[in-house]
């Protein structure tokens, strides 16, 4: 729940966070309720307006959240080294003229395919204006 309420935050949205997650909008939604209600205060309010708007406990408490996701990739890492196994977080960025649409759903694949158990990410470079 930790992770999901993260990942929500990064991204601003509950569907941008469960297309990145590999989730349902609704799995992202109820992870975090779960969280709110496990906490019994809010830590994000949903308008339709303007987004998700983080609340005061909210941004508090997302460092430490982010603290402990990093420790438990440092465990995870520690123990994959262990069994002599390769772990970690695989990060690849482009900018938009070498991100034609498909291009990072192809790339996706590929390394969904040739790169488990490693964690990865994609990003793009925003487009100027």
């Amino acid at each position: 729940m930790v992770a999901v309420f993260s990942k929500v935050v990064e991204m601003g949205s509950f569907t941008r966070a469960a297309e990145v997650l590999h989730m349902s909008q609704s799995a992202v939604s109820h992870a975090v309720a779960g969280l709110e209600i496990e906490f019994g205060v809010p830590l994000l309010i949903r308008d339709r307006k303007h987004g998700i708007v983080v609340t005061d406990l909210g941004r508090r408490v997302l460092e430490p959240m982010r603290v402990i996701l990093n420790r438990v990739a440092q465990i995870e890492q520690e123990a994959a080294d262990a069994q002599g196994l390769e772990a970690g977080t695989t990060r690849i960025g482009s900018f938009p003229s070498a991100s034609r649409p498909g291009c990072s759903q192809k790339s996706s694949g590929y390394l969904r395919s040739n790169i488990p158990p490693s964690r990865w990410s994609s990003s793009r470079a925003p487009t100027r204006r």
